[in-house]
């Protein structure tokens, strides 16, 4: 009967816990890139309680390999609680025939630490770009 009990009131603290973003989360799902205006913007932001190194990537598709857009910054500090705007400049000169997917990621690498004996984890965030044709 005490190990049912411990059973129970381990699952109630389990399921009472909820879940919350570790690392750097973007303000969105999916980011757009407009063929008219040329970008895309999202911000990011740290929600742990020490500063991380922002790093945000680009990242093909199968489907599609052709380099479309550049990332700016590639890399930045970004302290506790605090955003940072991404820009994504598309780089193709010639007009978009239909819309194109890639994948952006952005990761919070921590900065190393003086304590001994201790694991630390990034997470990463992989999100969707869906590139616009004009018009």
């Amino acid at each position: 009967m005490k190990t049912f009990l411990t059973l129970v009131s381990l699952a109630g603290a389990l399921l009472a816990n909820t879940a919350g973003a570790a690392g750097v989360v973007p303000e969105s799902s999916v980011l757009i890139v407009d063929e008219a205006t040329g970008e895309g913007t999202m911000t990011v932001q740290n929600t742990d309680t020490a500063p991380v190194l922002l790093y945000s990537a680009i990242e093909n598709v199968a489907e599609d390999t052709e380099e479309l857009l550049v990332v700016t910054p590639p890399m930045a500090r970004l302290e506790a609680g605090q955003s940072q705007l991404v820009r994504f400049m598309l780089t193709r000169k010639g007009p978009l025939a239909t819309q194109r997917l890639k994948r952006a990621t952005f990761e919070g690498i921590p900065f190393a630490r003086d304590a001994d004996n201790q694991v630390q984890t990034t997470f990463r965030q992989n999100i969707p770009v869906i590139i616009q044709p004009r018009g």
